[in-house]
């Protein structure tokens, strides 16, 4: 998981969700807490698991996801043993063309969400497989994807509950996985 710029992964749903469901999570934070200083974070990872863990879905949020893009469209040999990619609230930066990869895609993201618009997401689909899956969170925002009590600066309020919206996040994140 490539967590978002001045957050913390432990501050996350998935990473909860993870936990108490079985599934082996890893993440590393990145220095100052800011995902495009720990571009290269997801293969230290992996190298540390390589004699655990044979497949590997990649995920993080806002510019988290953005670097988790970025590293599989790096790391797509079969090889590398990349199966899925889930963009939480994000886009792949303009140098990331995802295209043409042969594993599922999911893109979620909030419609009263202030930092990834419903533009953001429409102006990224021809960088992503033609197959993801995109799913609109209708009432969520970028703030409940984690656990805060305080709106994220420039976000908007949500009007869906935030265990409403992860619950959705869980569903979806939980098809890519099984």
């Amino acid at each position: 998981m490539h967590p978002v710029a001045r957050a913390f992964s432990r501050q996350h749903c998935i990473y909860k969700w993870l936990l108490v469901t079985g599934f082996i999570f890893r993440s590393k934070n990145p220095p100052f807490n800011f995902g495009f200083f720990g571009t290269h974070y997801g293969t230290y990872v992996k190298n540390h698991w390589r004699n655990d863990v044979v497949d590997w879905v990649v995920a993080g949020h806002s510019l988290g996801s953005t670097v988790a893009a970025l590293w599989v469209d790096s790391n797509r040999a079969p090889s590398d043993g990349i199966t899925g990619l889930i963009l939480l609230a994000a886009y792949p930066d303009a140098l990331t063309n995802l295209v043409d990869i042969q594993i599922p895609v999911t893109s979620i993201w909030g419609s009263m969400d202030g930092l990834t618009t419903e533009s953001d997401i429409e102006g990224s689909k021809n960088q992503l497989p033609t197959n993801t899956n995109y799913v609109r969170i209708e009432g969520g925002n970028h703030t409940q994807f984690y656990y805060s009590d305080t709106l994220q600066n420039n976000d908007n309020p949500a009007q869906i509950s935030r265990e409403a919206q992860q619950l959705i996040i869980e569903r979806e994140i939980a098809a890519i996985l099984n």
